[in-house]
């Protein structure tokens, strides 16, 4: 892999103009709960500029799994993404276990533990890098988890503060 480090105009331009676009969400009254384990939610959000896209949030959260050997180990692993439509922009994929995590990129080259997928020329958002190797979606906290990135994600995506998340423990 390269030592290239990716900033927001490494995206496609596209994605910089709809990450761009400020959006509210829609149908929603209320705090939104970050998913339980096994589980996940799509959050609808509308642009003032462009009624007419159809912007998500989408957060997963994967099934929690267990090991005899080891003792009980919660390996979490989540998914938060901003898409417009079908067309995919962010997503963040990050894991409690690193090394459950491992990408091959459309060039062959191979991203192991938690990362970014960014809409690029050329490979679109097949395409990861570490999420130290990038300062679009960034933690304010240093932490580096789900709840920090997350955040991160709504101000790239210029998502309102209506959208309020309540995140549970564990997050």
């Amino acid at each position: 892999m390269s030592n290239k480090f990716y900033s927001f105009f490494d995206l496609t331009l596209e994605t910089q103009s709809l990450l761009k676009m400020p959006k509210d969400p829609i149908k929603i009254t209320g705090p939104i709960y970050w998913p339980q384990p096994g589980t996940g939610m799509n959050i609808e959000l509308q642009s003032s500029v462009d009624r007419e896209i159809k912007f998500f949030l989408d957060i997963s959260e994967s099934k929690r799994t267990s090991s005899v050997l080891v003792g009980i180990q919660g390996d979490r692993k989540s998914k938060a993404q901003a898409r417009a439509a079908s067309r995919q922009m962010i997503r963040i994929d990050i894991a409690d276990n690193e090394a459950l995590l491992v990408h091959r990129n459309p060039d062959g080259t191979l991203i192991r533990g938690n990362h970014i997928h960014l809409d690029v020329p050329e490979y679109g958002t097949k395409f990861a890098v570490p999420i130290s190797q990038q300062d679009i979606i960034v933690s304010s906290d240093g932490s580096n988890s789900i709840q920090s990135l997350f955040q991160s994600l709504l101000k790239v995506d210029t998502v309102s503060n209506k959208l309020y998340m309540n995140y549970s423990l564990g997050v």
